[in-house]
Order: C-alpha cells, then sequence, then structure tokens
C-alpha cells in the first residue's frame, strides 16, 4: 500500500504577488508492487521561476529524462525493487523504515530512516526486509556517459544496459 505525500510549491505570479499550491499527490504501483511518485519535475537548469510554478505538474519525459526531479518510492514489506541501473546522480533520505540496498557484487547495506544515501549511476537493488512499508525521497541528476578503461557500460563486461529501468 502507497500513501500519499504532501507536496507544497511556493512561488510567485506574473505581478509579483506570491502563490502557493498545497496538494496531495499519489504514487504509481511498479511491478514487484511498490509504489513510485514524481514530486518534482525540473524541465530545465535555469528555468524561468513564473513557467516552472506553473508547469510543475508536466509529466518526465521518462524516470530519467529530465535535468533533475523530486520523486518518491514506496516499498511494501518483505519486497525487493528489480535490480536495475540508474544512470543519474541520485541523492536520497529514507525517511521511513529502513531499506537494504543491495549492490552488483553481492555486498548489503542497511538503511535507516534518517540516512542519506548517494548514488552514482550504479546497479543496484532495493530491498525491504522489514514488515513494514518503507519510504525513500529521491532527488535525480542526469550524469554523462561513463566510460571505464575508454568502454561503455552498456559494452562487454560490464553490459549494465541490461539492468537500466523502465518503468511499466
Amino acid at each position: 500500500m502507497s500513501h500519499t505525500i504532501r507536496r507544497v510549491v511556493l512561488g510567485h505570479n506574473p505581478d509579483g504577488s506570491q502563490t502557493f499550491s498545497d496538494e496531495s499527490l499519489q504514487a504509481v504501483k511498479q511491478q514487484g508492487g511498490w509504489h513510485t511518485g514524481q514530486a518534482f519535475h525540473l524541465p530545465e537548469y535555469n528555468p524561468d521561476p513564473l513557467k516552472l510554478f506553473k508547469e510543475r505538474d508536466l509529466p518526465p519525459p521518462g524516470l530519467y529524462g529530465a535535468p533533475a526531479q523530486v520523486l518518491w518510492i514506496d516499498f511494501p514489506p518483505n519486497t525487493p525493487s528489480p535490480e536495475h541501473f540508474t544512470p543519474t546522480l541520485d541523492l536520497i533520505i529514507i525517511t521511513i523504515g529502513s531499506l537494504q540496498l543491495k549492490l552488483h557484487d553481492g555486498r548489503e547495506i542497511l538503511l535507516n530512516a534518517g540516512d542519506l544515501f548517494v548514488q552514482v549511476a550504479a546497479v543496484h537493488q532495493w530491498i525491504n526486509p522489514t514488515d513494514q512499508m518503507a519510504r525513500f525521497v529521491g532527488i535525480c541528476l542526469p550524469t554523462q556517459e561513463i566510460k571505464v578503461d575508454g568502454k561503455n557500460l552498456d559494452q562487454p563486461p560490464f553490459n549494465f544496459t541490461k539492468f537500466l529501468f523502465v518503468p511499466p
């Protein structure tokens, strides 16, 4: 089960007066039972504040297709996400519960509410090992294509694009 998240966005009207929106946002159920929601979408790096406030709910070109976005993901109890690769810099704060982060090499790290995790374009898997719902809020920023010894991550021996997360 996914809980709503309250989003308050403060901005200005063209006449300079302040305005705000106060809304409840609902996450969308993904494969595996976990839920993801987008709280804010930044379509460009140097946004016009008036335009940005008005267009705060424009649909993104994809989960990782925007210059910057804020999202949250709810994980049901005792549920793993698919192993996946995100080609982004993700600043993630665990806000509810605990999540096990499983690395591509099999190592695992337990993160708890209040922990900050920085993910830099890597293959990983999230697992909620508890009997309670868990949530994180993330800020996703694009990264340049990664090369190791001159090879992209979609080439052998890496082949990480097979892990690229594409929402249903």
